[in-house]
């Protein structure tokens, strides 16, 4: 059985879409997705569930400030702006007390506003004092034993 799977992403940054996704193949979940959890339907019949959030990176910087791009060293892979790091820490927020499941794998872009808005969700999600004064991840205390760091390039 194959599995045709189209997200189409709008210009709303940091919108999540979640989705959820029946008995995919084995080895694409072992590789790249949470294990499966057991969900029954009716008593007769369970199906194997997991659930996948899609979501685009945050505000780029050379979208506020056009000049930024002639000044750059690496003018094709833009940092996020303040107000991207802002918003992707608070969505992580929102996934944290509105998800109802628990993100156990991020796969993320090399390029760095991709790492960056991972990096700010994350930090939320595994904040150890959730203070609603912060609103980016920096001296964000997170508790590293939700945290698990792999790179493809080992």
């Amino acid at each position: 059985m194959s599995h045709l799977l189209t997200i189409s992403l709008s210009s709303a940054i940091l919108v999540p879409c979640v989705l959820s996704l029946r008995q995919l193949p084995l080895s694409l979940t072992k590789a790249f997705l949470s294990s499966s959890r057991n969900l029954s339907m009716d008593s007769s019949d369970s199906q194997h569930f997991q659930n996948v959030v899609v979501m685009r990176h945050g505000d780029r910087l050379d979208n506020s400030e056009p000049l930024w791009v002639s000044t750059a060293a690496r003018p094709w892979d833009p940092p996020l702006a303040d107000p991207g790091k802002v918003r992707a820490f608070c969505t992580g927020r929102n996934h944290l007390s509105q998800l109802g499941f628990p993100i156990h794998r991020v796969l993320v872009s090399p390029f760095l506003r991709c790492v960056q808005t991972a990096s700010e969700v994350i930090s939320a999600l595994c904040a150890i004092d959730n203070d609603p004064v912060n609103m980016t991840g920096d001296g964000v205390a997170i508790d590293p034993s939700k945290l698990k760091v792999w790179s493809l390039y080992q």
